[in-house]
């Protein structure tokens, strides 16, 4: 803290960026501090017929058709190792019939190479996770701030399986705050009986449509980009 409070110093102002939650919020304050609503990355929510066309034209791109998708992106195991719940998802969609697990990576990230050995799951190296996303029946994802929001913003249904590593944010915290509210589903790295129980749970016995409904019906802050973007122009002052 000592540290962040030094480097404040060297900045006219500081712009913190809040979450989708109240109880998330720090109370921390200052001259220089301005508060926005939460960072998100937008996009139009694809209605179904642009959904079906999006989900053919990735089935015809990756060489694989599919009735069932699900979006696996877990971080490039620098946090953490993920080889487990990666090897855990796409063993849980081998088994199922017209089932693609995508699990989605940044550009040069690490990935385990036992996950060339399914049928059923592919690997993408992208920066633009959110639009696989939006095409998703089931995204299981960490519960780091960006993918979160994204996740929450656009209606997405989630399983968060937050990364624990020490010097990461609360993730932990974050992803049960949605879980609570009937947003997502919160699934720690260990708990992978669980991950298969919740996995069928949504794209089997309809968890996916109540999350995708609640979500529909949940009123989040307003985002907090336009806001940022003057105060970083100087059209308030400081």
């Amino acid at each position: 803290q000592g540290g962040a409070l030094d480097r404040e110093r060297a900045f006219a102002r500081v712009i913190v960026p809040g979450e989708a939650f109240a109880e998330l919020n720090s109370d921390r304050g200052g001259a220089k501090v301005r508060r926005v609503g939460p960072i998100v990355q937008r996009r139009a929510v694809p209605d179904a017929s642009e959904r079906r066309a999006g989900r053919g034209a990735l089935a015809t791109r990756l060489g694989t058709p599919f009735s069932e998708l699900v979006v696996t992106m877990l971080g490039g195991g620098v946090a953490a190792d993920r080889t487990a719940q990666l090897q855990a998802v796409a063993a849980i969609s081998e088994a199922r019939t017209g089932r693609l697990n995508l699990v989605v990576v940044w550009p040069g990230a690490v990935v385990p190479p036992g996950l060339a050995g399914w049928t059923h799951t592919r690997v993408v190296q992208t920066r633009d996770a959110l639009s696989l996303c939006l095409l998703a029946d089931l995204v299981i994802s960490a519960a780091g701030y960006n993918s979160f929001h994204e996740i929450l913003y656009h209606g997405v249904p989630a399983i968060f399986v937050p990364q624990m590593a020490v010097y990461m944010d609360d993730q932990e915290r974050r992803a049960r705050a949605a879980s609570d509210r009937g947003l997502a589903e919160t699934v720690l790295a260990h708990e992978l009986l669980l991950l298969d129980r919740e996995i069928a749970a949504f794209l089997d016995l309809g968890k996916g449509d109540r999350v995708r409904a609640a979500l529909a019906a949940t009123e989040l802050p307003a985002p907090g980009n336009r806001a940022a973007a003057a105060l970083i122009l100087g059209e308030e002052a400081p």
